[in-house]
């Protein structure tokens, strides 16, 4: 499905002017900032802790008389939550809220409550944009099928000094040896690759180089992850101030979990011609818990808990499935490490 900027006309709560639904996130997007609404799954507590209730054993059979057996009631269950992360806009004009554009004609309706309460006939909108945010720059949001991403338009006569952004509710944020900002949550870590900056002369792009830079605009020393933030921003290089700049960093296409309930190891991720990723490593999570699809082989090979084996995977291109994962290894520890694919998309994993 494509990306639906839905307007919020009164069907969601809060600020937000837009929002986009997911599988397993929510973007809000407010004129003070956007939120991403993460949901992810704990397995913290049993289900008696989960859901309490009276229960009375019969001495003869030791079940209770609510129907199952004591260990069955006990077993560890799935408890969801959502962690929250806001880009805030610092020090951007408070004014601005995000115009709709691109109508894709498609009609989004919510029917709650009474008749007087529905919401009925929303268009849904292919991108977003904050106009002039910070003096002569625009934000624009848009995405199709598998990403969101975002851009800056500096118009002529502006300065992308000024864009300054502070990422709050993350347990850290940092910038790699490659240049990608790197955001870790309780919900998992994501990552916007080193961006790119660019002035067009007809048909061609001229680079221009560009890189994160973290700022001071946050409070990281905070011992919360809901509290603290992190404050980050662009160095741009020599540019033609007469024409228009686009600042475009690539934005996260997927992001998901490839494990089980054991220890789950990955050494090597090679990608092939059409995009599709190949994970190899070791495990020893038991194919109950670990996703098996295919071969190599369904099931682990060890003797028992405690030992490794290796596993390679095969990801779709859009980031929506597993072609394949499977097992290698026999009874004793089997380590993957490391994976490469060829042009004909053979795999080489050394164990």
């Amino acid at each position: 499905m494509p990306v639906y900027f839905v307007p919020n006309e009164g069907q969601i709560d809060g600020a937000a002017a837009f929002y986009v639904q997911g599988k397993d996130k929510t973007v809000y997007f407010t004129p003070e900032g956007v939120t991403f609404a993460l949901n992810y799954d704990i397995q913290p507590r049993n289900r008696e802790s989960v859901r309490p209730r009276a229960q009375a054993l019969r001495p003869d059979s030791g079940r209770a008389s609510s129907g199952g057996p004591a260990s069955q009631r006990n077993a560890a269950v799935t408890e969801a939550r959502t962690w929250a992360v806001k880009t805030d806009f610092v020090s951007a004009r408070k004014s601005v809220r995000p115009e709709g554009s691109g109508a894709t004609g498609t009609k989004i309706s919510y029917f709650k409550g009474r008749p007087q309460d529905w919401h009925a006939g929303l268009t849904a909108y292919s991108a977003i944009t904050y106009r002039d945010l910070w003096p002569g720059i625009d934000l624009v949001y848009k995405g199709d099928v598998d990403k969101l991403k975002y851009e800056f338009v500096v118009h002529p006569g502006a300065d992308p000094a000024e864009i300054k952004m502070a990422l709050r509710g993350a347990e850290s944020a940092q910038i790699d040896e490659a240049g990608r900002l790197v955001i870790s949550t309780p919900a998992g870590s994501f990552e916007d690759e080193t961006p790119l900056a660019f002035q067009m002369t007809g048909e061609r792009r001229d680079a221009v180089p560009m890189a994160f830079c973290l700022t001071e605009d946050g409070d990281a020393a905070s011992e919360s992850a809901r509290t603290r933030s992190y404050g980050y921003g662009f160095s741009v290089g020599a540019f033609d101030p007469s024409r228009d700049l686009i600042l475009d960093p690539t934005t996260l296409l997927y992001c998901g979990y490839i494990g089980g309930n054991g220890g789950d190891s990955v050494t090597g991720i090679a990608v092939d011609s059409s995009g599709c990723a190949y994970v190899a490593g070791f495990t020893s999570s038991f194919q109950n818990t670990f996703p098996v699809a295919v071969g190599p082989s369904l099931t682990h090979g060890s003797i028992g808990s405690g030992w490794d084996d290796a596993f390679v995977a095969k990801v779709k291109a859009d980031g929506t499935g597993l072609v394949y994962c499977g097992y290698i290894g026999r009874a004793y520890n089997d380590w993957g490490g490391g994976i490469a694919v060829d042009g004909s998309g053979a795999r080489q994993s050394p164990l």
